[in-house]
């Protein structure tokens, strides 16, 4: 087989450092080799898997078929030694003759035995490993739940109740890193995307309706939190259902440019900048929620600025929710008194 030059630095940044000095040609069977060689040394150095949750793929990849395979039967020890970062590297690599090896292992426990499931899931495999998934989603951490839930969402369409009663639960998870998950996965598998999405872009759109539902299911406070949330649940079971976002209120088309709310966002993290009442007072439908939202979820923090311009814009859905904030501790006396005030005005009104 006819050789071709291969710096090895370049190939392997994560060598160059040791090689810089030694650049030199390989054949491709010799380079592939010296890949080959890389990977297992990888795997032996903790500081260089430090965070990682698979072996080097760009490596993997250039192997030639004979180093691949030699690759498999050593990945699928380590598969059997229990090796996480083996599992997810056969998953991400799309090692599908490794099937069986990780099949074996679909149950295990603990961290091994969801890296095992999220690679079959890469690999065609999910559904099989559902019910297991489901259950890697009420774990006691908070990273392994968002993967599990990732990994429900990346065994795709159709969607099935199943999956739907474990992500809409999730989305009443007390880590925010789960539920902004399984909002993007439903969001995903509804097919509503461009719905929370600046027009024409990627950019998140704060002010869309499910994404103003999502700020108040985030709340410390479960007098926002827990009503939002049911509307939100509601709303994803009717989607999938087939009902539209548009029969649904979720199309939004923006009316008001975004630097009112930067000025207002701003306002209520300095006190030193004034909120934007009047401004505010002519805002109408979806930018009107939007506004009594950012207003709403700062009472959490105690800010003291929010009940008056709360009373101003006559946003009554918030009593509950200020009542709950003067009752959590530690809260400043005047915070009590502001909010006091403003509960009384709301509740007369």
């Amino acid at each position: 087989m006819g050789g071709y030059p291969v710096c090895v630095p370049y190939a392997l940044p994560e060598l160059a450092s040791a090689e810089e000095s030694a650049c030199m040609a390989y054949t491709a069977q010799e380079t592939s080799a010296v890949l080959l060689q890389a990977l297992q040394a990888q795997a032996a150095d903790p500081d260089r898997m430090f965070g990682k949750e698979t072996y080097e793929l760009a490596m993997v990849a250039a192997l030639s078929p004979q180093d691949r395979a030699v690759l498999g039967r050593w990945l699928a020890e380590r598969i059997d030694a229990g090796d996480p970062v083996a599992a997810m590297t056969a998953g991400a690599g799309r090692l599908v003759e490794l099937t069986e090896d990780l099949l074996r292992h679909q149950a295990a426990n603990g961290g091994f035995g969801l890296s095992v499931r999220r690679a079959l899931v890469a690999l065609g495999h999910g559904r099989s490993v559902l019910p297991l998934l489901v259950l890697d989603a009420q774990v006691a951490s908070p990273v392994r739940r968002m993967a599990a839930v990732i990994a429900l969402g990346d065994i795709g369409l159709p969607l099935d109740s199943d999956r739907l009663t474990a992500l809409l639960t999730a989305l009443g998870d007390r880590s925010y890193l789960v539920q902004k998950a399984a909002f993007d996965v439903l969001v995903e598998l509804s097919g509503v995307t461009q719905f929370v999405h600046e027009p024409g872009t990627s950019n998140p759109d704060l002010r869309s309706p499910l994404r103003q539902r999502l700020l108040l299911v985030c709340s410390d406070l479960k007098a926002l939190r827990l009503p939002a949330l049911a509307e939100m649940q509601d709303l994803f079971v009717h989607l999938h259902r087939g009902e539209s976002p548009q029969s649904l209120g979720l199309a939004y088309v923006p009316t008001v440019a975004p630097e009112l709310f930067h000025r207002l966002g701003s306002a209520l993290f300095n006190a030193n900048l004034q909120i934007p009442l009047e401004s505010l007072l002519s805002l109408s439908g979806q930018e009107r929620r939007y506004a009594e939202t950012l207003l709403a979820v700062s009472l959490a923090r105690h800010w003291e600025a929010s009940p008056p311009a709360l009373v101003a814009l006559g946003t009554r859905w918030v009593v509950p929710a200020l009542r709950e904030a003067m009752a959590v501790e530690p809260v400043e006396p005047r915070f009590v008194e502001v909010a006091g005030r403003a509960l009384a005005e709301l509740e007369s009104a």
